[in-house]
């Protein structure tokens, strides 16, 4: 049965960590989908996007996530459900209560906070979009088993909002997404083009700690012998306040809000899940890495140093949970 509140959906997606679950990736796309966002393997899943007609303006594609990292993300992404209850209020608290609204919701993954929003605001139609056909794919599921009828989903680039119209959003959301794009300055303009100028605003949230990641470190340390380079993805390029202030400033936003938030990750139960999930953002290098056969079995030592790491972590029922991470919530107008 789906759970009728977001901490209920937030209870569930940490017993499904603690059982090891495996969620379902095998909805797709229309086929018309697919001539235009080929799905391509990368040492890290780069993205198909919507491509500019004049090909010198097009973005860096940024990543997107295919095959067993969707699985895995999906396990990890439930547990963000107080990140989205907290845009979802942000979004509410700043709109007119009863107004119509149109919001443009950004690198959603598979379908949040997308899905918290439109339960809670029934007078806003919303655009939920993500670079992955994946993930929209699952966007679609998601709204769909939820009977949200004011949601439509679309495979969209940030950095290239062209066939969305100017001026045209009430609201532009991005959960997590900002840290990863390629080119922000150019999706930062670009989200600030198809909001409304005199009333639109955008509320982002990125990552201001994140555990995770030092523990990813000390496991590559370990596996390779030295320090590795920066992870090809890092949830923590924005961690810096002054960062994402100067880009939204360099754009034409004015923050009129900032807050703080934090909650903690339970990863999933079974050891071969567990070890996966929680080097996630590096998991495609081990592949890569094991595969070459340069290092030995990298695999099984990252496995084993992961849980060397984490042995002091485990709960009363064994399951690994992360200390709690940080987040930083922005509201901006253009």
């Amino acid at each position: 049965r789906t759970p009728s509140t977001p901490s209920q959906t937030y209870a569930r997606a940490v017993r499904v960590a603690r059982r090891g679950t495996r969620s379902s990736v095998t909805a797709r796309l229309p086929s018309h989908y697919a001539d235009h966002h080929p799905r391509r393997a990368y040492p890290w899943p780069r993205a198909s996007r919507l491509m500019s007609s004049n090909m010198e303006d097009a973005a860096p594609a940024p990543p997107a996530f295919s095959g067993e990292v969707v699985e895995l993300y999906n396990l990890m992404f439930e547990q963000n459900v107080p990140s989205w209850e907290a845009i979802a209020a942000a979004v509410s608290r700043n709109t007119t209560p009863g107004q119509p609204l149109q919001i443009l919701d950004l690198a959603a993954g598979p379908g949040e906070p997308t899905c918290h929003m439109a339960a809670r605001l029934k007078n806003a139609t919303f655009l939920c979009t993500d670079v992955s056909d994946e993930m929209v794919s699952n966007a679609v599921k998601r709204a769909s088993a939820r009977g949200l009828s004011n949601v439509t989903c679309e495979v969209v680039d940030a950095q290239n909002l062209s066939t969305i119209a100017s001026g045209s959003q009430d609201v532009v959301t991005v959960c997590y997404g900002l840290m990863f794009m390629p080119d922000l300055q150019k999706a930062l303009a670009e989200m600030k083009r198809v909001l409304k100028p005199d009333s639109g605003i955008l509320v982002a949230t990125v990552w201001a700690e994140m555990p995770m990641i030092k523990i990813v470190g000390q496991t590559m340390t370990e596996v390779l012998g030295s320090a590795p380079p920066p992870p090809p993805i890092n949830p923590l390029s924005l961690s810096d306040p002054a960062l994402l202030d100067a880009a939204l400033g360099d754009a034409g936003f004015s923050l009129i809000e900032s807050a703080h938030g934090s909650y903690s990750f339970a990863l999933p139960k079974d050891p071969d899940l567990a070890w996966k999930a929680g080097l996630l953002p590096v998991l495609n290098q081990i592949e890569e890495l094991h595969a070459s056969g340069k290092h030995g079995d990298v695999k099984a030592k990252a496995k084993m140093n992961f849980q060397n790491i984490t042995a002091t972590m485990h709960d009363d029922s064994g399951v690994i949970v992360y200390p709690p991470g940080t987040y930083r919530l922005v509201i901006a107008k253009p």
